[in-house]
């Protein structure tokens, strides 16, 4: 229950703070960064096009990854890292490939570069004036649902798993492709699948580990009358 609490203030915050972020930040922010931080650019494009390229070819983690997690799912020493794994499968495809995708094109927000460019005229969300939409981040999406898992199950070693997404993150922010609020939203989509692919395991293992108790017992219970 005090997991279910935490969960419900974080979305909770986060929801606010998108609403914040698009009613008084964002533009502002993408103004600054663009004045301010341009040398930053360079550095942030190159990271993350090194791991856009190591991860190119996605698919074969996806299917590595649910092979592995598949057959040691039933091993007590690796089934919390079969967990994991199949967590990593379900949030990229849920949501980078489906929820954020959907938003995208349904949404139609323009990237901050068409603000910048534009100016105050142009149409924040619902453009109809370009295909290459801006909220949530795929970026966000993609990186958090590949690293969060494994963070949220090895909790000593977050901060050092969560570095590759987090700089992302922030180089999508100070490249101008993204809002501040796009970003944020990705990170809430991410968090809340990623915490029910969790619960969606361990509800299994506890119907799992209740059908072996009551069977256990029925053939003691058998055992009693032989």
């Amino acid at each position: 229950m005090a997991n279910v609490k935490k969960c419900f203030y974080l979305n909770l915050v986060l929801v606010i703070l998108i609403i914040i972020c698009i009613a008084f930040i964002d533009k502002p922010l993408s103004s600054f960064t663009e004045n301010n931080l341009t040398e930053l650019k360079p550095f942030f494009f190159e990271f993350t096009d090194i791991f856009d390229r190591l991860f190119y070819h996605i698919i074969w983690f996806i299917l590595f990854f649910i092979v592995f997690g598949t057959l040691t799912l039933f091993n007590k020493r690796t089934k919390r890292l079969s967990y994991v794994f199949l967590t990593v499968v379900i949030t990229v495809f849920a949501a980078y490939g489906v929820i954020t995708a959907k938003m995208k094109t349904e949404l139609k927000r323009a990237r901050p570069e068409v603000y910048l460019t534009s100016g105050k005229q142009t149409t924040d969300f619902f453009n109809e004036n370009t295909k290459d939409f801006s909220f949530p981040s795929s970026h966000a999406a993609f990186y958090l649902s590949l690293f969060l898992p494994f963070a949220l199950a090895f909790k000593r070693y977050s901060p050092l798993i969560l570095f590759i997404p987090v700089v992302v993150i922030i180089g999508r922010v100070v490249q101008n492709v993204h809002y501040l609020s796009d970003v944020l939203c990705s990170i809430l989509i991410v968090i809340d699948v990623c915490l029910l692919s969790f619960w969606f395991f361990n509800l299994i293992e506890s119907i799992w580990i209740g059908f072996k108790i009551k069977r256990e017992r029925k053939v003691e219970d058998n055992n009693l009358y032989i």
